[in-house]
């Protein structure tokens, strides 16, 4: 130390260093607003770069805490068998990162004093968050990875409910079943003011499992028609006795849980018995006459087949 160097004594927090992120995640001094100066003291470099070492320490534990709480990531440490007594370190990871079946992103940063969750400190301090850390990465693969159910959500939010159609009609199939029931308990009351009917061909919804509400079940009575839904042979049929038309012509055997030759293909040998629950919905919301129109167009289908 020279003889005039302050002792190495440095605060723990941004606010004892009297700095702050605003709110374009950019380092700012609390009062004066200008952004971080490495030669606080001129002629003591050693001093500076400790201070700026310091200050890197609390930005570390600072991005750890976005970590967990701005991208609910999970802090993981390893080895995962490792003792009291061993050495250990930690990564983060989502909280489906073990079991998401369709993609999973490793994010792997360099050396140094840079810790998980960073690229490069010099970047957080000098330019910004965005620019220094891993987060927008983070949030990006998030935002990307959305379930179904949240993707119908969205897709409901900004779009279905903002269309100028009175009356909306769904076709799902599979686990699109599942992802419209999740619709119906998240947006209840709109779907039941927008929505006029809905089809699902082999869907794999469950009211129970995903804890759908009695008016909930009772309205899906209502307006739902179910083409395979896993019970009866006759119970399927008798929903549907285009279903059995279209079977019979196109010689198509029906076998075990209420499956055809291959999954998927429910769609489409349920085209007329669908189109046929469909209209006869729109006579209860838009009139005979909006009806026949939507007949005249179907039969015209049916005979093209």
């Amino acid at each position: 130390m020279k003889k005039d160097e302050p002792p190495l004594d440095f605060p723990d927090t941004l606010e004892g260093f009297e700095y702050a992120f605003n709110e374009k995640g950019q380092l700012r001094h609390i009062k004066t607003g200008e952004p971080f100066v490495f030669n606080y003291r001129e002629d003591l470099h050693r001093w500076n770069q400790k201070r700026y070492e310091a200050l890197g320490e609390i930005i570390t534990k600072y991005v750890y805490e976005l970590l967990e709480k701005d991208c609910n990531l999970k802090k993981i440490s390893i080895p995962v068998d490792a003792t009291e007594t061993e050495p250990k370190s930690f990564i983060y990871m989502s909280e489906d990162a073990l079991t998401n079946p369709q993609k999973l992103m490793v994010l792997i940063h360099g050396s140094g004093v840079v810790r998980a969750g960073q690229w490069a400190r010099r970047l957080i301090i000098n330019e910004d968050l965005d620019s220094g850390t891993q987060i927008p990465f983070i949030k990006r693969a998030v935002d990307e990875n959305g379930s179904p159910e949240e993707h119908a959500i969205y897709v409901w939010d900004h779009f279905i409910a903002q269309s100028a159609a009175e009356n909306v009609f769904f076709v799902a199939h599979s686990y699109g079943g599942l992802a419209f029931v999740e619709l119906m308990i998240q947006r209840e009351a709109d779907v039941k003011n927008k929505v006029t009917a809905v089809a699902l061909t082999d869907s794999v919804h469950n009211v129970w499992h995903q804890e759908a509400g009695k008016t909930i079940r009772e309205w899906m009575r209502e307006f739902f028609l179910i083409e395979c839904p896993g019970g009866s042979l006759a119970d399927t049929i008798g929903l549907c006795d285009g279903l059995l038309e279209i079977m019979k012509r196109k010689q198509t055997w029906i076998t075990g849980k209420g499956c055809c030759l291959k999954h998927g293909c429910w769609k489409v040998f349920c085209f007329v018995s669908m189109f046929r629950y469909v209209e006869i919905n729109v006579i209860h919301v838009s009139g005979q006459q909006t009806y026949e129109k939507m007949l005249n167009i179907t039969n015209h289908q049916r005979n093209a087949n």
